[in-house]
């Protein structure tokens, strides 16, 4: 049964990691970035199976305008048994924009956690996410499906670090006018290491590659990413 998870995960993150060079187009743009993410989780209160999670994003690029996006998403989640959950989240985006201003979405998003493999501090997570997005200046709705695959392993002998490595790939379900029209949205690539600063503290630092066809051109986005996250359970 172990052996098999793994190998559905192994499959599932070969696919996805093909995926993001597949549809790579003749005319692309590349952009340098950095996002943050900082992250407070845990049991709502000891011992109960209804867990929280709130995070808050920072992205940056190098072109104007700077600040591409602020981003504050709460999510309610449920723990089904040791390896799985489920979630519930609100999220609103802030977008800076030359020519209309800031631009605002509201996002609902569900989400189910796997934590498929666990051992000799091996790890692998699959994320699944199913998006209901509008934009304020868009009547439609949005619907899209991300599925994402990690890996986490043991730390280096050297380095009280830990190797991470992970791919996303994101699907349009429908056509809203404003948004991406193609099946594909984007492929979000990333590879870097994890720490423990404490007991109840960790921090991931890597290499993000983000690969989005939009309306004119393709672009590749190269991604310096920060995460610093706080568990309270």
């Amino acid at each position: 049964m172990i052996n098999q998870r793994i190998s559905t995960a192994f499959l599932l993150f070969i696919v996805l990691f093909w995926m993001s060079f597949a549809t790579y187009g003749n005319s692309i743009e590349h952009q340098k970035k950095f996002w943050s993410l900082n992250a407070i989780s845990g049991p709502i209160k000891p011992d109960s199976r209804f867990l929280y999670f709130f995070e808050f994003q920072g992205r940056i690029r190098d072109i104007g305008p700077v600040v591409e996006a602020v981003i504050f998403r709460p999510f309610l989640g449920y723990q089904l048994n040791p390896t799985m959950s489920v979630w519930l989240s609100y999220a609103y985006f802030i977008f800076p924009s030359i020519i209309s201003g800031r631009v605002y979405e509201n996002r609902v998003t569900e989400q189910f956690i796997w934590d498929v493999y666990e051992h000799n501090n091996y790890r692998i997570f699959l994320r699944s996410r199913l998006e209901q997005r509008r934009f304020n200046i868009s009547k439609q709705y949005g619907y899209r499906f991300r599925q994402n695959v990690k890996v986490i392993f043991p730390k280096l002998k050297f380095l009280a670090v830990r190797p991470v490595i992970s791919d996303e790939v994101f699907f349009n379900l429908n056509r809203p006018d404003r948004q991406i029209q193609n099946a594909f949205n984007q492929n979000r690539f990333f590879i870097g290491i994890r720490f423990q600063a404490s007991k109840r503290t960790h921090i991931q630092l890597g290499y993000m590659n983000q690969y989005v066809p939009t309306f004119d051109f393709n672009q590749d986005n190269h991604i310096l990413y920060l995460v610093f996250s706080y568990y309270t359970g």
